[in-house]
């Protein structure tokens, strides 16, 4: 599921990528037949570009929205989780190993 989402992500980027040189490219070619001039081409294009990355920005924040919905429904453990597992199993051996040397005094004496 999660590879799904990672191909769409990069999909939409590279579309994202490629439209910013059609549009720069349909500009260019509108100055050129007199439809513009070039200095309202490049402001139409730098905002055309701003919008895309604005939108591109919000993309992103859904689709990191989403992901952390879907990995927190299903049923793997976070990172957080294992370093917490972790951190109580060695405080656990901690204690054994003192259990242990401390039983193991007491048993020579």
């Amino acid at each position: 599921m999660i590879d799904v989402i990672r191909k769409a992500f990069f999909l939409g980027l590279g579309v994202l990528a490629s439209g910013k040189d059609m549009v720069e490219k349909v500009l260019n070619d509108m100055a050129e037949r007199g439809e513009m001039t070039q200095e309202e081409a490049k402001k139409l294009a730098a905002a055309l570009v701003e919008r895309g990355k604005r939108e591109k920005d919000e993309l992103l924040r859904m689709i990191k929205s989403e992901m952390k919905r879907i990995l927190k429904e299903s049923p793997v453990a976070s990172k957080s989780e294992l370093e917490e597992v972790e951190e109580r199993l060695s405080r656990i051996e901690r204690l054994l190993e003192k259990e242990i040397s401390e039983k193991g005094i007491k048993e020579k004496e």
